[in-house]
C-alpha cells in the first residue's frame, strides 16, 4: 500500500473477542505517521536479506529510528527483523513503550551489535540504548553489548539461535575476517565466537530477570569511547531482585569459579574439550537478590573449582545425558576453593555429584541421579529442613556432616556408605537398595560417629554393615 501527501495513521481494530496484530513487511521502513494495535502485536521486518539499524545508525538499508519505533502504539509485543536480517546494529535510541519488544537477527552469519555511533564530522558519540519494556535479543553468530544498555523488564539472549556454528571464531570488527584463532588475527577489533554473548559495558534491569543462552559467555571491563582512557565497568545490574539463568546453547561441559586463564578460543582447543567458562569474577558482575541458575539441560559436565554467592540462593544444572556431571573439585586451585553459599544450594544432575571440596550453605539440596559422593566437609548453617540425598546408584560420604538445624535422609538404589562423622540435629534416615534390586548395602565404618541428638534413626538396606 503506497499513501501520498498527508501522514497516514495504521490503526488495527479487531472484531471483538480478538486481538488485533499487524505486520508489516518492506523492502525499507520509513514511519512518518502512527501504529495503533491496541492491545495488540507489531512485527515489521524485512522482504529480503539486509542489514538492520535500530536507532542513530545511518547508511543501512532497513533502518528504524526512535522517533519511528516510538510512533508504535501496541501494549503487546513489537517484533523487529526476522531470519532474513543478516547484520542488527543498535545504538542511539530511547524506546518509551513499555511493552515487550524482540529483535530476530537470524540470517546467515548475522550477529546483534550494540556500540555508540561515532559523528566524525562533529566528533561526538551519540546516546545509549534504553527500553521502556523486556527486551530479547535473538541472533544466529553472537550478541554483542559495547555500549550501556537499560532495559524496563526482563532481559532474555539467545547468541546462537540456529545452534549452528557454535564452534566457530570470527573478528568482529577489526579486519572482519571470517575465522581467527586470537585477537591478535583481527587488528584492532576481537576474536569472538560465533556464538558468544558478550557485555562490556553496563546493563541496567529495572524488573525482570536476566537470562541467557551462549556458547561463550563474557563481561569484562571495557575503555569507554566517549572519555579516552578511562575504564568503564562490565556490570549486570537487576534492580528488583530478578533471577538469573546462564547456560549454554548447545552441549558442551561448563566452568564455573576458577578461570583457566584461556581465551574462548583456546578453551575450545584445550585438553578439557569444548567449554562454556563463567568465572567468579564475571559472576561478581551480576548484581541483584534473585536466585542464580547456572547450567541447563544442555550442560554435558559441570566444573566448579570455587564459588561464592551471598545475594540470593544458588541453584548448579547439568541434565544433558545420564552420564552429566557436577563436580565441585580442587584443580588448579591455589586454596581449598570452597564453595560458599549464603542462601540454598541445589545441584541437580542426571548423572553423578561429586563434593570434594569444602560446602557451605544454610541448606543443600542434591538431586543427582547417578549418586552422589561427598569426600570434603559439608556444613549447614539453616534450620527446619532436612538434608536429602536422592538417588539411583550410590551415596559416599567420606567428609564430615554438620548440620544442626534437622535431619538428614539418603535415599539409593544401590549403596550407603558413611566413613565420616555426621552430626545432625533430628531423624536420620539411611536407606539403601530403594529400587529392591538386591545389589544395595549399608556400610557404616568404624571410628566414626553417627549423631541425631535424641533423634530417631532408621536404616534399611539389603545388607549392613556397621563395623
Amino acid at each position: 500500500v503506497f499513501c501520498s501527501g498527508e501522514d497516514r495513521n495504521v490503526t488495527a481494530i479487531p472484531p471483538s473477542g480478538y486481538s488485533s496484530t499487524v505486520t508489516i513487511e518492506s523492502i525499507t521502513v520509513l514511519i512518518s505517521g502512527n501504529i495503533l494495535a491496541g492491545s495488540g502485536d507489531v512485527t515489521l521486518a524485512p522482504t529480503s536479506a539486509v542489514q538492520m539499524a535500530i536507532g542513530d545508525r545511518e547508511s543501512i538499508t532497513y533502518t528504524l529510528t526512535e522517533l519511528e519505533l516510538n510512533s508504535v502504539y501496541a501494549e503487546g509485543t513489537l517484533t523487529l527483523g526476522s531470519s532474513l536480517v543478516t547484520r542488527t546494529y543498535l545504538a542511539g535510541i530511547t524506546h518509551t513503550r513499555t511493552g515487550k519488544t524482540v529483535i530476530y537477527s537470524t540470517g546467515s552469519s548475522s550477529y546483534i551489535l550494540v556500540e555508540p555511533t561515532y559523528y566524525a564530522v562533529d566528533d561526538y558519540y551519540g546516546l545509549n540504548v534504553s527500553f521502556g519494556g523486556a527486551l530479547s535479543l535473538f541472533a544466529a553468530e553472537g550478541i554483542f553489548l559495547n555500549d550501556s544498555v537499560t532495559v524496563g523488564g526482563a532481559f532474555e539472549a539467545d547468541a546462537n539461535f540456529d545452534s549452528a556454528n557454535q564452534n566457530s571464531f570470527f573478528c568482529m570488527g577489526g579486519n572482519d575476517a571470517a575465522s581467527c584463532t586470537s585477537d591478535a588475527f583481527c587488528a584492532f577489533g576481537a576474536c569472538v565466537s560465533k556464538g558468544e554473548f558478550r557485555l562490556n559495558n553496563l546493563l541496567t534491569i529495572a524488573s525482570g530477570g536476566f537470562d541467557v543462552t551462549a556458547d561463550v559467555i563474557t563481561i569484562e571491563d571495557s575503555f569507554d569511547p566517549r572519555a579516552t582512557g578511562a575504564l568503564i565497568s562490565a556490570l549486570v545490574n537487576i534492580s528488583a531482585g530478578g533471577t538469573i539463568n546462564i547456560g549454554p546453547k548447545t552441549a558442551r561441559n561448563v566452568h564455573i569459579g576458577l578461570a583457566s586463564g584461556l581465551d574462548a578460543y583456546s578453551l575450545l582447543t584445550s585438553s578439557a574439550g569444548t567449554g562454556f567458562e563463567l568465572a567468579q569474577a564475571e559472576i561478581d558482575r551480576i548484581s541483584t537478590s534473585g536466585k542464580i541458575t547456572l547450567g541447563n539441560s544442555a550442560t554435558a559436565g559441570m566444573w566448579v573449582r570455587g564459588l561464592n554467592y551471598s545475594a540470593a540462593e544458588v541453584e548448579l544444572i547439568a541434565t544433558a545425558s545420564s552420564s552429566s556431571y557436577i563436580d565441585l573439585d580442587s584443580t588448579g586451585c591455589s586454596d581449598a576453593c570452597s564453595v560458599v553459599s549464603t542462601y540454598l544450594l541445589t545441584l541437580t544432575s542426571t548423572g553423578e555429584c561429586l563434593l570434594q571440596v569444602p560446602v557451605s550453605a544454610p541448606f543443600l539440596i542434591a538431586a543427582c541421579d547417578a549418586g552422589v559422593t561427598q569426600t570434603n566437609s559439608l556444613s549447614l548453617s539453616g534450620s527446619g529442613s532436612t538434608l536429602s540425598y536422592n538417588v539411583s546408584g550410590d551415596i559416599l560420604i567420606s567428609g564430615p556432616v554438620t548440620y544442626l538445624g534437622g535431619g538428614m535422609t539418603m535415599v539409593a538404589g544401590g549403596d550407603v556408605n558413611i566413613s565420616s562423622d555426621l552430626t545432625l540435629n533430628g531423624n536420620i534416615i539411611a536407606f539403601a537398595d530403594s529400587d529392591s534390586s538386591g545389589d544395595g548395602d549399608f556400610n557404616f565404618f568404624a571410628g566414626n560417629v553417627l549423631s541425631s541428638n535424641n533423634h530417631p534413626i532408621a536404616i534399611t538396606g539389603n545388607d549392613m554393615a556397621i563395623a
